[in-house]
């Protein structure tokens, strides 16, 4: 149901207190809706920092409203990938972490039909109530432009002239689709026959495979302070 807005985020237990930051700033500016739960992909994430992240989502509650953040725990995670990607699974400059919003249904629960899933870094400023209920016309999932790629990473990754290159730090996903259209075997396939050697990682890797299946959002969903020194165009 679109009552039930689900947001999603990974990370490891040092980007625990920045996932945190970006939880409240969901909560803060959201408080008009009934019910926000929030998922956290977490890879060694100490007891300690879990109850912060509870303690969170606890100071947002009021009557009749549902506040709540989950720690879903990826520990056979890491060793999943290794087998899924071979001993020598590099994500480059980013953590195996990373990796995991390519493989989140497989860790949600079964009522998640649709799910926001954010970068930990990410400040929340305004509703996300339009944002959340965007339909996305059979599209897998909804994302930003990134317009600061460089010409040679589309080539590289075969993303045809005029089809933009998404950041995928900000993804409003429907589950089923993702799932059905297999979405996680066709990134392993591509990881191996690139043999991990990706710029930006996982980015890369659902650039290349989700080519015609996105669609592409305004760019105040997902912005970065670069932005500002570049023209619209």
């Amino acid at each position: 149901s679109k009552l039930m807005m689900n947001i999603v985020y990974n990370c490891d237990d040092s980007y625990a207190v920045h996932t945190a930051v970006s939880a409240a700033s969901v909560f803060e500016n959201n408080r008009e809706e009934p019910e926000i739960r929030v998922f956290v992909l977490g890879n060694g994430i100490t007891e300690d920092s879990c109850g912060k992240l509870s303690e969170t989502a606890a100071r947002w509650r009021e009557p009749g409203k549902l506040r709540e953040i989950t720690v879903i725990d990826l520990r056979e995670f890491g060793a999943a990938l290794k087998l899924l990607f071979g001993e020598k699974l590099d994500a480059g400059r980013f953590t195996v972490t990373a990796l995991a919003r390519i493989f989140a249904p497989q860790h949600l629960p079964d009522d998640v039909e649709r799910y926001l899933y954010l970068d930990c870094d990410t400040g929340v400023r305004r509703p996300l109530k339009e944002l959340w209920e965007t339909e996305l016309h059979g599209a897998v999932c909804g994302m930003a432009a990134e317009p600061t790629i460089y010409p040679d990473v589309m080539d590289y990754l075969e993303i045809p002239e005029g089809m933009p290159y998404h950041n995928t730090g900000m993804m409003l996903v429907d589950r089923t689709a993702w799932e059905a259209g297999g979405v996680p075997a066709d990134c392993v396939e591509y990881y191996r026959s690139k043999e991990g050697r990706l710029p930006f990682s996982d980015q890369d890797i659902l650039n290349h495979c989700l080519r015609g299946r996105v669609r592409t959002l305004w760019q105040g969903w997902d912005f970065f302070a670069n932005y500002h020194y570049r023209s619209y165009r």
